[in-house]
């Protein structure tokens, strides 16, 4: 269960959902090989811990285990893709999905992710500089 003391005493900053996120979304915005795993989750939470290390927290708590056990395996096989394309193409994607635990209890799906304080602030930064570089768009008279 998804429970708020659990979440706000373990974690800096947290947040939970129970409202089903497939409500929150338009229909147009669920497409893909997980949409419809996505259709199945009935709440969500999730939260960040800092410190040396900076440790963030999914956890989706889907309708029956079956669906929660084909979520994890989907979520882990494109882990191991990104992994595998990361490797070749982008160091620092492999390094982030190497740091990544998908496990299951029950009908819960936990998505950890454990990164170095010091990685954490460079994709900080990354995010912050192509945010920057972004032309935003301007008004003509």
């Amino acid at each position: 269960m998804l429970f708020r003391s659990q979440w706000s005493n373990t974690e800096d900053a947290w947040l939970i959902t129970t409202v089903p996120p497939s409500a929150l979304a338009s229909s147009t915005a669920l497409t893909g090989p997980l949409a419809g795993l996505l259709q199945q989750v009935q709440r969500a939470a999730g939260g960040v811990k800092f410190g040396d290390s900076v440790a963030a927290t999914v956890a989706f708590q889907t309708d029956t285990a079956q669906n929660a056990t084909q979520m994890a395996n989907a979520l882990q096989f494109l882990a191991n893709m990104a992994q595998m394309q990361g490797g070749q193409n982008n160091q620092q994607l492999a390094a982030l999905a190497k740091g990544l635990a998908v496990t299951t209890t029950g009908t819960t799906v936990k998505i950890s992710l454990t990164l170095p304080e010091a990685q954490f602030q460079q994709l900080l930064q990354m995010q912050q500089k192509k945010a920057t570089a972004v032309p935003h768009a301007g008004v003509r008279n």
